[in-house]
């Protein structure tokens, strides 16, 4: 998972994520998975250039994307898929 910006990719918590403060704008990137074939590390990799509107951990964004790196992150480290994991 990365960011535009190196520091807020080394700094965000898991609880950025599911916090929606990230620095997006709130549905930013969401057409990137809504009817495509894109895979979810193809989607994360294709919004990683989209530059902030906020400054991190400053306002409240609501990004599905965000889920998308939080699931990635649960396979990464359970070797589990999110399905697996939550059920």
């Amino acid at each position: 998972f990365r960011t535009p910006d190196a520091w807020v990719t080394e700094h965000m918590l898991v609880k950025d994520l599911l916090c929606h403060r990230s620095g997006w704008i709130t549905f930013d990137g969401d057409l990137l998975w809504y009817g495509t074939d894109y895979d979810q590390r193809e989607i994360l990799e294709r919004h990683a250039a989209e530059p902030f509107t906020y400054p991190f951990r400053d306002e409240f964004g609501y990004s599905n994307l965000m889920f998308i790196a939080a699931a990635q992150l649960i396979e990464a480290v359970s070797g589990k898929t999110w399905d697996q994991f939550i059920t």
